[in-house]
């Protein structure tokens, strides 16, 4: 009888361990066959390879706001914002937050002219019961904003 190769960890693996990473691809799988992106908004969704850096600083630059306000958005502290753009690596979550904020500039950037994106963001809006943008994605309402860009980009509001 062979001896039980036993790993670094000390626990044996099982079943459950064993599939558990094949589980994000049928997540994927799934979602891709929803269909729930329309072919308009596919534009505001480029596929990022997980290996590619995210230039914080850049996608902050080109959404116009501070360091505060970002932090503000995306829901981490300044600290972090400051790292981030100092070379630190981000962490998954971050990452994807960082993805989310640069795609919904990108979409902002087709409806309001890029050098006046960051004045925006900090206007009470009416359309967001006079909060500013900045206020209503701090808030967990990042959706509102996405509605507003479905909404002007399908010409039903201007």
């Amino acid at each position: 009888m062979s001896p039980t190769k036993v790993p670094a960890n000390g626990r044996a693996a099982t079943a459950s361990s064993r599939t558990r990473g094949s589980e994000g691809g049928r997540r994927k799988k799934r979602a891709a066959k929803s269909g729930i992106l329309t072919t308009k908004m596919r534009k505001y969704f480029p596929n990022l390879p997980a290996g590619r850096a995210i230039q914080v600083l850049g996608v902050r630059n080109r959404l116009g706001v501070s360091q505060e306000e970002l932090a503000r958005i995306t829901g981490y502290s300044v600290r972090a914002i400051a790292g981030w753009e100092a070379g630190k690596k981000l962490s998954g979550a971050a990452r994807q937050k960082v993805v989310e904020t640069e795609r919904l500039r990108a979409a902002l950037a087709e409806i309001v002219p890029a050098s006046e994106l960051g004045q925006w963001m900090r206007t009470p809006n009416p359309a967001f019961e006079g909060q500013t943008p900045i206020q209503v994605i701090g808030r967990g309402e990042a959706d509102r904003i996405w509605r507003m860009i479905i909404q002007i980009d399908s010409g039903v509001a201007n």
